[in-house]
């Protein structure tokens, strides 16, 4: 997606920037990086720099919140060929043998790419609190240990699911933590008409349901036309983005978190739960 989204924009992107929050100009905006240099100034700043943004904390007052579920899992990458007792299609695995807790495993398989062999499909596999542990609860590490936890939990699937996870490619397979913002919706914060936020900045999803990403194109998609409409940067636009994303966004936020609090066993209490 990110090759895709990046197309015609490349000569525009600077890596290795670390965001922490920005300054409203008297003609636009800047980002403010880690390193103390700032970004060209524009007219409009989109913060999307996911669960961490230091912009949303910036632009909502910190009133936009992600809280830690608990929940646990990991990702990875296996040759496409390994994906080929599946079939085509979208698949989310379920073991729930487990005393502990369930697991799930959702994958994508697309069979025009099933020849090639340096094609790799990736895989997210999930689990109930306390399935999936990194050591000392550490979710940077990336690697063997990750790939070692994913093959013991799938040792005894059936033959035609372990492959996925027998050839991954285990320096590419990480931990991450399962996430959820406000359950009750996207909460109201005074509009900055230079500076809005989207995706996991402002409504971050647990995988439960595989809405999260089109909610973050549906953002993208809302604000690209309404520039458009606008002829450009236009005093108003932010606002009329989050007045309807605000709609939309609490409800698949919504239907995110409950759908998890059935698969995975999550309960988040807005008043004592911690945040990321």
């Amino acid at each position: 997606m990110r090759k895709i989204f990046a197309q015609g924009c490349e000569d525009n992107i600077e890596w290795g920037k670390h965001v922490m929050g920005y300054e409203v100009t008297e003609d636009g905006v800047q980002a403010i990086f880690a390193d103390g240099t700032r970004s060209v100034e524009g007219p409009l700043l989109v913060g999307g720099e996911g669960i961490y943004s230091k912009v949303s904390k910036q632009l909502s007052e910190g009133k936009l919140k992600v809280y830690d579920t608990g929940a646990r899992g990991t990702h990875g990458q296996t040759p496409s060929a390994s994906f080929k007792g599946l079939g085509e299609g979208v698949f989310r695995l379920l073991d729930d043998t487990r005393p502990e807790g369930s697991v799930f495993v959702i994958t994508n398989v697309r069979p025009e790419e099933m020849d090639d062999p340096s094609v790799s499909f990736g895989w997210t596999m999930g689990g109930h609190p306390g399935v999936i542990r990194a050591p000392n609860d550490d979710y940077t590490i990336v690697g063997r240990t990750a790939a070692d936890i994913a093959k013991s939990l799938t040792q005894k699937w059936h033959p035609r699911f372990r492959p996925l996870f027998e050839d991954m490619n285990e320096s590419e397979t990480a931990f991450w933590k399962i996430t959820c913002s406000t359950p009750s919706g996207v909460p109201d914060w005074p509009n900055q008409p230079r500076v809005t936020v989207i995706g996991d900045s402002v409504h971050s999803m647990t995988p439960a349901g595989g809405i999260g990403a089109n909610t973050v194109v549906r953002d993208s998609a809302l604000i690209g036309r309404l520039l458009r409409e606008a002829g450009g940067y236009k005093a108003g636009v932010t606002e009329r983005y989050e007045k309807e994303m605000r709609i939309y966004a609490s409800e698949a936020v919504r239907e995110s978190y409950s759908t998890a609090v059935k698969q995975f066993g999550i309960v988040i209490d807005e008043e004592t739960s911690l945040t990321v």
